[in-house]
């Protein structure tokens, strides 16, 4: 669930305009380790900034701690932590990723622009459908026999929402 959640979070970023982000691929390198050096990441992926999560299930509720992290010198720029239900966890990747931006906006004034609003079809109000969703992002990340699990779990999401276009996307 964790690895399908990260990469909503990419997404919602990538929506950001002016924010220019690497592959997806390079990053998954270094999930699920609990802590990385950011100079290290920063070098191997050539980047200036990198967003890190920790997810963990407590008393019936995702606890998500993020932040966001200069490489260069370790600075913490924004730090966040999110409790929330199943049902609260649709939309908390546009709420980490906006946050985000908003910390890098306030470090460069003017360099970013504000991403667009979602279109309706594009998320989803049913939780199961979200689940099935973010469960197929995480098995499509995966590969290998992983890969025909995950459109199992888009179809899932589609049957459970027929007007969820990000299931639609997934299964193609």
């Amino acid at each position: 669930f964790a690895d399908g959640l990260a990469d909503e979070v990419f997404v919602a970023l990538g929506r950001v305009p002016g924010l220019e982000m690497r592959s997806r691929n390079g990053a998954r390198a270094y999930r699920g380790q609990l802590s990385v050096d950011p100079a290290e990441v920063g070098r191997k992926l050539k980047v200036d900034y990198i967003v890190t999560g920790v997810m963990r299930e407590a008393g019936g509720q995702w606890i998500l701690s993020t932040e966001l992290t200069r490489t260069a010198n370790a600075d913490e720029l924004w730090a966040e932590t999110y409790h929330r239900s199943l049902e609260q966890q649709i939309g908390v990747a546009e709420e980490i990723g906006a946050a985000a931006a908003a910390a890098l906006r306030k470090r460069f004034p003017g360099t970013l622009g504000t991403a667009p609003p979602l279109a309706p079809s594009q998320r989803t109000r049913n939780t199961e459908a979200f689940r099935a969703y973010v469960l197929g992002q995480d098995r499509l990340i995966r590969r290998g026999q992983s890969v025909k699990e995950s459109a199992d779990y888009f179809r899932e999401a589609i049957r459970l929402d027929s007007s969820y276009a990000g299931a639609y996307a997934g299964l193609s």
